[in-house]
């Protein structure tokens, strides 16, 4: 499991080859990232994982105003 975007992966997500334009699009896009100290950054894949939490939920269907509530 990989821990961040690789460098291609940046690009074809922002379509952008810079790192300044890639990571407006990033933050416009509502991506978090993590600065480097050299001022570059990587991409926490942990953001693109499916939770539970961010799943949503399953409609409940009220079908009793229908057939006078009765099962079809």
């Amino acid at each position: 499991m990989k821990l961040w975007l690789s460098e291609q992966d940046v690009i074809d997500l922002t379509k952008k080859k810079t790192g300044p334009a890639q990571l407006r699009v990033l933050k416009a896009m509502g991506y978090s990232v993590r600065m480097r100290p050299d001022n570059t950054f990587i991409v926490p894949t942990d953001q693109f994982q499916a939770s539970p939490e961010n799943q949503p939920s399953t409609p409940a269907f009220n079908f009793s105003a229908l057939n006078n509530g009765q099962a079809a």
